[in-house]
C-alpha cells in the first residue's frame, strides 16, 4: 500500500468463528469419522447441487436486471451453506449422541440427521431391521429434532450476518450494521 493511502480493514471474525467451531468438529470427526466423511460427501454434496441451482437461477436473473451484483450474491449464498454445512455436522454429531440408541435403532447408520429435512422412515431404515424405541412416538423424533436444527439454523444465520457483516465483503463491521440488509 501506498503511504497515506486508506487501508482496508481485515477483520478476524470468519477466522475465530471457524476457530470456535473447530473444537466440536473435532470432537465430531474423533466421535465417528466415518459419519463425519459421509455428512461431508452426501448433504455436502446436496448443498452444493443446491448453490449450483440457485446459481443457476441468479444468473438467468443477471441477463434481465443488468445491475444485479451476480457475484455477490452467489458468494453470500455459498458463505451460508458452507456455515449451515459447518453447523449441519454438529447437530448430526449431538442428533447421534443424543437419539440414536434412545429415541431409535438403526443398523444401518448413514446420515441420521439432516437441518432441512425431518427425520422419517429414511432415518430408522425399517428394511434393514431399524425401529423406534419402545415407548418413542414421532412426534417425539421432531421435538428432538427440532431442539438440534433450530440453534443450528440460528448459528448458521448469525454466522453468516457476521462473516458478511464484517468479512471481505462488506467493509463496516459494527454491529449495528446486522439490522441492515
Amino acid at each position: 500500500e501506498a503511504p497515506g493511502a486508506p487501508s482496508t480493514p481485515h477483520h478476524p471474525v470468519p477466522f475465530i468463528l471457524l476457530g470456535i467451531c473447530a473444537v466440536p468438529l473435532m470432537f465430531s470427526f474423533l466421535h465417528d469419522s466415518e459419519g463425519f466423511v459421509i455428512y461431508l460427501i452426501f448433504v455436502g454434496g446436496f448443498q452444493f447441487v443446491i448453490v449450483a441451482l440457485a446459481a443457476g437461477m441468479l444468473a438467468v436473473i443477471k441477463l434481465f436486471r443488468r445491475q444485479f451484483f451476480f457475484s455477490r450474491a452467489v458468494a453470500k449464498f455459498v458463505i451460508f451453506n458452507l456455515w449451515l454445512l459447518i453447523f449441519g455436522l454438529m447437530g448430526n454429531w449431538v442428533w447421534d449422541l443424543t437419539a440414536y440408541g434412545r429415541l431409535y435403532i438403526n443398523h444401518d447408520t448413514f446420515v441420521e440427521w439432516i437441518p432441512f429435512i425431518l427425520p422419517g422412515r429414511w432415518t430408522i431404515d425399517p428394511v434393514c431391521g431399524g425401529s423406534l424405541t419402545v415407548g418413542t412416538r414421532w412426534l417425539d423424533m421432531y421435538l428432538a429434532w427440532g431442539a438440534i436444527a433450530l440453534p443450528v439454523w440460528v448459528l448458521a444465520i448469525l454466522c453468516y450476518r457476521w462473516t458478511t457483516t464484517c468479512g471481505y465483503l462488506r467493509e463496516d463491521c459494527s454491529f449495528s450494521s446486522w439490522a441492515r440488509p
